[in-house]
């Protein structure tokens, strides 16, 4: 059985145009109120006080998070919106990225950085081994473009390393001998009073040894007491004494 076909006449137009205006307000009804019939706030973008604050917020974390892998403050650079190194709309920081440096680790750091501060990394693009670029957003503003370049010969400094040996002035010479023979920089501390600290610390000196005086000193809450040895500083102690004991 073949079922008849309506002519399109313009009265039927308008009647199927009326009920797809009446279906396409149903469909936005239904995107604004929720579930229980409460309309959902549509969300609203940053105002300017906002992306101020957020800039200089997201900024410092990016820079800390470089700064903690070991990478120099002066391979930092920032370029505001329109300057000729930078984006026309967007605030560009360049990360030099050491060769002791992944720019994967790096691309972490900055990451969690951004994340932590509230914002999200919107785009983000390897244009080569040596360049990756992270486009930033705040509430679905985007206000940073974070460029890593490597350049192969910057490398990080190794941390550095002090040593200080203490306790002399009880020691026997023999061993502090031993010590003097050490061919890395170190400081030693005396302690003042015993048998051999006077004649230990004129000996580490002639090495070209840096030498302090270790004494111990008095609680600040304890009652004022006269010293027990020759080794302790007291409250009890007259300039005069405290500068006898330091000494001898």
């Amino acid at each position: 059985m073949v079922l008849p076909v309506p002519r399109l006449t313009p009265g039927l137009l308008r009647a199927v145009g009326g009920i797809a205006g009446v279906l396409l307000v149903a469909i936005t009804l239904s995107k604004l109120l929720g579930g229980d019939g409460r309309v959902v706030p549509i969300s609203r973008g940053p105002d300017e006080e906002e992306l101020r604050r957020w800039r200089e917020v997201v900024e410092n974390a990016a820079v800390e998070g470089a700064l903690g892998l070991g990478m120099s403050r002066g391979w930092i650079h920032t370029y505001p919106p329109a300057s000729p190194e930078g984006d026309s709309l967007l605030t560009v920081l360049e990360f030099r990225v050491p060769g002791d440096l992944h720019i994967e680790v790096l691309n972490l750091a900055l990451t969690r950085a951004v994340e932590e501060s509230g914002g999200e990394i919107a785009r983000g693009i390897e244009l080569s081994d040596t360049r990756v670029e992270l486009d930033v957003a705040f509430r679905g503003r985007r206000t940073h473009r974070l460029v890593l370049q490597r350049y192969s010969g910057y490398r990080r400094q190794a941390g550095r390393l002090s040593i200080i040996i203490d306790d002399f002035g009880t020691a026997a010479q023999e061993m502090l001998v031993q010590f003097a023979e050490l061919d890395v920089p170190w400081t030693a501390t005396v302690i003042p009073g015993y048998t051999y600290s006077a004649n230990q610390a004129r000996y580490l000196s002639s090495r070209g040894i840096p030498v302090l005086v270790h004494m111990p000193m008095e609680p600040e809450a304890a009652k004022p007491r006269p010293p027990t040895s020759w080794a302790a500083s007291s409250l009890m102690m007259s300039p005069n004494m405290l500068v006898v004991t330091s000494t001898s």
